[in-house]
């Protein structure tokens, strides 16, 4: 029984294996034909470089946007910037328009300066326009002086300056013109403010002639250079202006019988006065003696000299006696004189 048994097996076995054999034959051909398939396809199939391509192309052109963004907003920036600077350098200076209306200062003075003794001064500044378009910018000593000006009712620039220091403060001024852009005016002609509160010197030279019989006189002198003489009585007064070296001349001055008193006051261009300790003192009298007056001499000689022709004439009689006196006196000189001289040879004989 055994016996049977293995040869009914053995061939089975071998069926088995033939089997088995086809199945991993048919296994090797499918695996065969499937990557054959894949081949095929991998080289039909778009290759994966170019969609790797395509993405970083794609990325590239996000990044270039966003930079072009970057300097767009960057380069607004800056011309926003410079507009912000160029806007406000326009505001401290602005440029000049030589067709916009100069700017007037005082046109009442026409020497252009003015003397004060005051220690604030108000000018007047006009400009040939509608001085409402305008705004009026000032310059003292060439440094700009506090804000700018709005014009008045009138059309007028008021412009105060307080003085402190002695001397000369010189003054100019621009018209502004105000709008998206600012343009100033070419600069005005100078104006200038003295400030001088030293009183004059008192110290001042007379010269004058009276004529007796004539009822007005003249009166020349030096006084302090460019001051204003003035003469007072107690009900007339008379004044001269002193040239640029000090000299002066008042015509004119009317007298009244009998003893005419005046004081001298200096009064500088500031307006500071000074009264000198000299007085002019001439007295008239109608009908003189001798018709040719006297003259007086006003430094400091006026009350010594005499003050009527009969004074005049008595002390011209007095130096005809002083004379008479002095010829008897050298008479006799000469007579004592001779008379010794004989007395000597006569002791010498003897």
């Amino acid at each position: 029984m055994a016996k049977k048994k293995k040869k009914s097996t053995a061939p089975a076995v071998e069926k088995v294996d033939k089997t088995s054999s086809l199945k991993v034959a048919d296994s090797k051909s499918n695996r065969s034909k499937k990557s054959m398939k894949e081949k095929a396809e991998a080289k039909t199939a778009p290759e994966p470089v170019t969609e790797i391509k395509s993405d970083e192309g794609g990325a590239v052109g996000s990044s270039i946007l966003s930079s072009l963004i970057k300097l767009i907003v960057l380069f607004v920036l800056l011309l926003g910037f410079i507009f912000i600077l160029a806007f406000g350098i326009n505001r401290l200076f602005p440029g000049t328009n030589d067709n916009l209306p100069v700017p007037v200062i005082e046109k009442r003075v026409k020497d252009r300066i003015v003397y004060t003794n005051d220690d604030e001064v108000e000018l007047e500044i006009t400009i040939d326009d509608d001085a409402d378009r305008y705004s009026v910018m000032v310059y003292v000593n060439g440094k700009k002086e506090g804000a700018n000006l709005s014009p008045n009712d009138k059309g007028v620039f008021e412009f105060r300056k307080a003085l402190s220091d002695e001397g000369e403060y010189r003054i100019t001024a621009k018209s502004l013109r105000k709008g998206l852009v600012w343009q100033v005016s070419p600069e005005s002609d100078e104006f200038k403010v003295v400030y001088d509160t030293t009183p004059p010197s008192a110290e001042i030279v007379l010269d004058y002639e009276k004529e007796a019989d004539v009822s007005t006189i003249d009166l020349e002198g030096v006084a302090e250079a460019d001051s204003k003489v003035i003469l007072k009585s107690e009900d007339k007064e008379y004044e001269a202006r002193a040239d640029d070296k000090g000299r002066f001349k008042i015509e004119g001055v009317e007298l009244t019988e009998g003893e005419n008193s005046f004081e001298i006051t200096i009064e500088d261009r500031a307006g500071n006065k000074v009264t000198s300790s000299k007085k002019v003192v001439v007295n008239y009298i109608v009908g003189s003696v001798n018709g040719e007056g006297a003259r007086v001499d006003g430094r400091g000689a006026a009350d010594d000299l005499p003050r009527s022709s009969g004074e005049l004439s008595l002390l011209t009689e007095l130096f005809a006696m002083k004379e008479f006196l002095f010829a008897i006196l050298m008479i006799g000189l000469l007579v004592f004189m001779g008379s010794s001289a004989v007395l000597a040879v006569k002791s010498v004989r003897q």
